[in-house]
């Protein structure tokens, strides 16, 4: 369920402001919000540090070191400027050695030679001048001139014009380079030198970069407090800072206050309050809280927690559109596996959640008959227990049909309980009739079932009562806007009924896949070693790209069919932020 929040205002001199800060975050209750444009950038001079570390990071991790210090020699601070430095040079030497060996490729058609020597000739009469041209435009050359070639190829020609008098041709000229190849050479020699030395520095470095983690996990520590630093605001002599915490805690500030001499406002948020949400649920429930926090999404503080009904359904959709006992069984050890390995540091939630995901498609793919994709003898055991054959299109989108209509009744029983005092609840009692209705719908346009003659009162008495209820209490632009907008709601009814058909394509893609992937391997056969391998081989890299999309496919569907269809008919917006109080992690 959803904790119910207090605002809580801080107030302190401003002369003790930081002490503040720290005093609220030892205490890790409030969450802070900002009460004004601050013009401090104490919090961006922390996320640039973070950025840099960063940055870093990502450079020592590409550098392949056989030695690594558990114990850094070198402070995070320290090492992130260094590397970065370092790596600012590392740049720089392979610009100019790029550079140089381009000057090279476009000297060596002219072999060994010196500028200055040809500047000296000039000084005693005698001029020679490079060119490089297409054929097709080669000037005639002066008779008094001596052409040497040094290179010809099927479109351009290189060469030098050499005479006593200073005589230029009407293509441009190549101009001398201010030192010769060999000194180039020398000085590409120079730099690679130099750039091998940096990269052992930096090689040297990256020995320590285990230090770059702890300095990372500093600054996400300190920027809270940071971020909680600038949102303080100032009048004179004071300041204060303003948040949200769980009523429970209330009395914790109160305490507080007393002992570090605050002034403290306790009050009731009001509607313009942007309250962060904090959802605490029994520990059954407590799994699917990992699939919010990886999509980021939470509800808003004035809307519905769902948990119980996401769970659920969220846990039918990853069995159906997975939907194979084997590749749940496979999932299942994976998890038993991790949980064995790893199960002592890292967090229990995920691991929980795929259990209970990884059982219901195992059961899913027992009532199915789903095993690999292989077709069992119809006197298997395992057959007798199947009750739905997914390779039936009416059976399983009939099936889906019902699992739409389950799901979103309830979100309308859900408004009519919430809104039952209201003119509202009688526009829910309509919605509902309307989902029902637009079942029936659906049953007799995709899947050719007759339509019962009540469905017509039913869906006239529906649209009537949602209509009505909904305009009552409206005026001007907004009654517009709902007249203008109830048909469309009424059509995406059945357009919501009509998508859980995606449940059934997506299984059904599954186990075709898996029964494709099992027939290419079976046509290579198992005659020899060699054959056996490759069909190996494909069963594995087969079967590993099913699942993947099955993955996937949970992803982009499950949530779908939660996230949008079932919160639209609940009026979910899932507007809300997370709550997460100023506290010290470690």
């Amino acid at each position: 369920m959803i904790i119910k929040m207090k605002k809580i205002t801080v107030i302190s001199l401003a002369k003790t402001r930081e002490n503040t800060v720290e005093q609220l975050r030892k205490l890790g209750l409030l969450h802070v919000k900002n009460v004004k444009v601050t013009e401090s950038n104490t919090a961006s001079s922390v996320e640039d540090k973070i950025k840099a570390a960063h940055n870093a990071n990502a450079i020592l991790q590409e550098i392949k070191s056989k030695e690594f210090n558990e114990i850094p020699t070198i402070q995070g601070a320290e090492l992130v400027n260094k590397t970065l430095v370092l790596q600012e040079k590392i740049s720089q030497l392979n610009e100019k050695i790029s550079q140089v060996e381009r000057e090279l490729d476009e000297l060596n058609v002219w072999g060994k030679f010196k500028p200055a020597q040809i500047i000296e000739l000039a000084e005693r009469g005698v001029f020679v001048k490079l060119y490089k041209c297409n054929l097709e435009v080669l000037p005639q050359i002066p008779d008094n001139c001596v052409m040497h070639e040094f290179e010809r190829t099927k479109h351009t020609i290189a060469f030098s014009l050499i005479s006593k008098e200073n005589i230029s041709l009407e293509i441009p000229e190549i101009q001398l380079p201010e030192i010769s190849p060999s000194e180039l050479i020398a000085q590409l020699n120079d730099l690679k030198e130099e750039l091998e030395k940096r990269n052992n520095e930096m090689l040297a470095l990256a020995t320590d970069k285990l230090s770059i983690d702890n300095y990372l996990d500093e600054l996400n520590e300190d920027l809270p407090f940071a971020t909680a630093h600038d949102q303080i605001a100032s009048h004179g002599i004071l300041c204060y800072l303003q948040g949200f915490a769980p009523e429970e805690n209330a009395a914790d500030f109160s305490i507080a206050a007393k002992e570090h001499g605050w002034g403290i406002l306790i009050e009731e948020p009001v509607p313009e309050d942007n309250v962060p949400t904090l959802i605490r649920n029994p520990k059954w429930l407590k799994p699917i809280s990992v699939v919010f926090n990886f999509i980021d999404t939470f509800p808003g503080y004035h809307e519905l927690d769902i948990s119980p009904v996401f769970y659920l359904f969220f846990s039918l959709y990853y069995a159906i559109l997975i939907g194979d006992a084997g590749y749940g069984t496979l999932f299942l050890l994976a998890t038993i596996g991790v949980h064995i390995w790893k199960g002592k540091v890292i967090p229990k939630q995920p691991l929980y959640l795929m259990y209970v995901l990884n059982i219901s498609m195992i059961i899913w793919g027992v009532l199915t008959g789903s095993y690999f994709g292989v077709d069992l003898p119809q006197h298997a055991f395992v057959n007798k227990i199947v009750i739905l054959d997914t390779s039936n299109f009416g059976e399983t989108v009939f099936f889906c049909f019902c699992v739409a209509l389950a799901q979103l009744l309830i979100a309308h029983i859900w408004n009519i309980v919430r809104y039952i005092n209201s003119w509202t609840a009688l526009a829910e009692v309509g919605r509902a009739g309307i989902v029902v209705t637009m079942y029936y719908v659906a049953n007799f346009l995709i899947l050719n079932k007759p339509l019962p003659g009540f469905v017509i009162y039913l869906g006239c008495v529906s649209i009537v009562l949602a209509f009505v209820f909904s305009c009552i209490g409206k005026k001007g632009e907004a009654l517009l806007g709902n007249i203008f907008q109830f048909p469309f709601s009424v059509i995406n009814s059945f357009g919501d009924i009509a998508s859980y058909i995606r449940l059934f394509a997506v299984g059904y893609a599954s186990m075709a896949t898996a029964q494709a992937f099992n027939s290419l391997a079976l046509n290579v056969g198992f005659d020899n070693i060699l054959a056996g391998f490759f069909a190996a081989l494909i069963l594995i890299l087969g079967h590993s790209l099913n699942m993947a999309m099955g993955g996937l496919a949970v992803l982009v569907h499950g949530l779908r069919l939660n996230m949008l269809e079932f919160s639209g008919h609940l009026g979910q917006e899932w507007s809300g932020e997370k709550y997460n109080p100023l506290k010290k992690t470690k």
